[in-house]
Formats: structure tokens, sequence, C-alpha cells
């Protein structure tokens, strides 16, 4: 997950959640919107990775 923010240039501050849901607090650039960001790290998720 911290390699897929780094290239979209959000940094994550924070990390924890349990076997079904995870909460974050990310760093995002102004030219990223939340949309397109959540999209990313659910996409990232949703792999199984």
């Amino acid at each position: 997950m911290a390699g897929i923010a780094r290239q979209h240039g959000m940094r994550i501050i924070d990390i924890g959640g349990v076997k079904d849901h995870v909460h974050l607090i990310l760093s995002i650039p102004a030219a990223l919107s939340l949309a397109k960001a959540m999209q990313l790290i659910k996409g990232f998720l949703e792999m199984g990775a």
C-alpha cells in the first residue's frame, strides 16, 4: 500500500485496522482528488494485497 501511495504522491501518516477494514491518515497532493486517492487505495486492497 505504501508503494501505491508513493507512486501517486501520497504519504501514509498512520495506518490501522482489523481483518475486514482499514483506517488511514493520508497526505494527498492537491492535484489528486480524494475520490481518486480512495479509488487507488481501494483497488490495491481489493486485489488481495
